[in-house]
């Protein structure tokens, strides 16, 4: 009798422990079947072993909404050109090197398509470990009202060396709305490192040289479900090596990204609630967008550079209605080739005692700054300034006023004794 109970237990112990095994089964099944945007891997298992410390590890993001759109009245005005991009990361133990980026169309739509001239594939030398950087392709959408409502399934790639390819979640895809023109909101103010260049104005930019350029805008208090804004960046001639953004809405709400979803928007095509928001929350209020950028070609060419905000907030889209004047020229040359030259002098009392740990900046036509500090005896000196430029020099000192503190420069040789002398 105790050996039948015995074996009844253990029979009903195995159904037990066979009916956790299934659903444990089904629940991991179930969770990988779910709709994501979150990162994908290089390695179809991630290894925790010692080895992956020593070998790059790659993820990609998408970082950019996927709706974009033409005035709802008139397709001849507003936007037309929008960014699609992913945010690649190195999540292993070494540098990656030679990092490929790749944007693929996965249905074919006559009009949606590249922007003319932008390029469908970036490059990275070396993407260090820990580190991420973000791949911009701009999107064109043909003026024409048969766009409205129409799509463009895509992904965007990436690999570099002895890594396979990642990509971005499929099926994932571009879609055309109906944008209204709305005075809430404006973009109010362009700069390029943190000078103002008046709307329609222009930036003397080089080849070779990193750059800030900020996006100062405003719009509803609360702010929207949705917002993404931007300044049309061509992605063959700029590279955009970082972007930080910061909102009025939630208050001190930062961001590294030019779009914002503070809803929970759903944007897999095959969902029941496609393009609706599945959570509470929004975005905005006082806007600043902060580009850091790196001039990779163009010299000899003016490119206009227009600036977006636009939303959706309870069942439509907007967009900026100050879209057509709210816009700079870059003007892009190269390098001046001329040879270096210094610039020194000395820093000094009207006694003539030298004064240490003054600090002087020149800024070049182009914005590069030069930067130094006075000795102790009062001497300072810049070197290898490009000549033939005009450059403006400015002092500052915490105990000693200057009676010009800031002085314009024509440099075509090498400068010596370019003394400041402090007031009583």
């Amino acid at each position: 009798m105790t050996s039948r109970k015995a074996a009844t237990w253990l029979f009903a112990t195995m159904l037990l422990l066979s009916a956790v095994v299934f659903q444990d089964f089904r629940s991991s099944a179930q969770k990988r079947e779910l709709p994501s945007d979150v990162s994908k891997t290089s390695n179809a298992t991630l290894v925790t072993s010692p080895e992956t410390m020593l070998v790059p590890v790659l993820t990609i993001t998408p970082i950019t909404w996927g709706v974009v759109g033409l005035d709802s009245n008139k397709v001849t005005d507003g936007p037309n050109l929008f960014p699609v991009g992913a945010r690649v990361c190195n999540t292993g133990g070494t540098a990656a090197t030679n990092v490929h980026s790749t944007f693929e169309w996965d249905s074919v739509n006559p009009l949606i398509d590249f922007r003319v001239g932008s390029g469908s594939f970036l490059d990275l030398a070396t993407l260090g470990a820990g580190a991420c950087a973000d791949f911009y392709y701009e999107i064109e959408v043909v003026r024409s009202a048969a766009a409205y409502n129409t799509k463009r399934g895509f992904h965007i790639t990436a690999t570099a060396d002895t890594l396979g390819v990642i990509s971005t979640p499929t099926p994932r895809e571009i879609f055309v709305e109906k944008l209204v023109s709305q005075n809430r909101n404006s973009v109010t103010q362009i700069k390029l490192n943190g000078t103002p260049v008046a709307f329609g104005g222009t930036m003397n930019l080089v080849v070779g040289n990193t750059y800030t350029i900020e996006l100062v805008a405003s719009t509803a208090t609360n702010g929207y479900e949705q917002i993404e804004s931007f300044i049309n960046l061509p992605n063959v001639i700029f590279q955009t090596l970082s972007v930080s953004s910061t909102y009025t809405a939630p208050t001190g709400y930062t961001g590294n990204k030019l779009y914002e979803d503070g809803c929970g928007w759903d944007s897999l095509p095959t969902s029941p609630t496609y393009r609706s928001c599945l959570g509470t929350g929004k975005t905005g209020g006082n806007v600043t967008i902060l580009y850091t950028v790196k001039v990779l070609s163009g010299a000899g060419t003016t490119k206009t550079l227009n600036t977006l905000i636009y939303d959706f907030s309870g069942s439509s889209y907007h967009y900026n209605d100050d879209f057509s004047t709210t816009f700079v020229f870059a003007q892009i040359s190269l390098a001046p080739s001329a040879a270096g030259v210094s610039v020194s002098g000395r820093v000094s009392t009207a006694y003539d005692a030298g004064i240490r740990n003054v600090q002087l900046t020149l800024i070049e036509e182009d914005g590069t700054v030069h930067n130094a500090l006075t000795g102790p005896f009062g001497y300072y000196r810049f070197v290898d300034i490009p000549s033939g430029q005009s450059v403006v020099m400015n002092i500052r000192s915490k105990r000693f006023s200057f009676d010009n503190p800031t002085r314009l420069i024509t440099l075509k040789d090498e400068l010596v004794g370019f003394d400041w002398v402090a007031n009583p």
